[in-house]
């Protein structure tokens, strides 16, 4: 196997999302790396923050369009309303954790089984 069309590529060329280096040597050597030796990334700084760009500027068009993008609903939407709940109630269904809201839509739809609303 030739490797004859190989050629060595500059770092902004690497990636599809890398931005090309500004100057010599860029702006790659005044910036901390983001892992230290042990493979743990530090904690951003604010001058980390705004060298990152948006996404919008630098993802190709097909992953934008995905992005955001939610399937088809496989149970009916489910409408959001303002209730009061007793505080007891609502502590009580707090207290089970997360899905606390669809656990007091399920209640409520046993009660309608048994229940005709007036």
């Amino acid at each position: 196997m030739s490797w004859s069309f190989w050629k060595p590529r500059m770092a902004s060329e690497l990636s599809a999302f890398a931005r090309p280096m500004k100057g010599k040597g860029g702006d790659m050597t005044r910036r901390k790396p983001l892992i230290d030796k042990e493979g743990e990334v530090r904690e951003l700084t604010l001058e980390d923050l705004k060298a990152f760009h948006p996404i919008q500027e630098l993802a190709p068009p097909s992953l934008l369009k995905k992005l955001g993008v939610r399937g088809p609903q496989k149970a009916p939407t489910k409408e959001q309303i303002n209730i009061r709940l007793s505080k007891s109630v609502l502590e009580s269904f707090r207290a089970t954790g997360n899905g606390w809201q669809t656990r007091i839509d399920e209640a409520l739809k046993d009660w309608l089984k048994a229940h005709k609303p007036a």
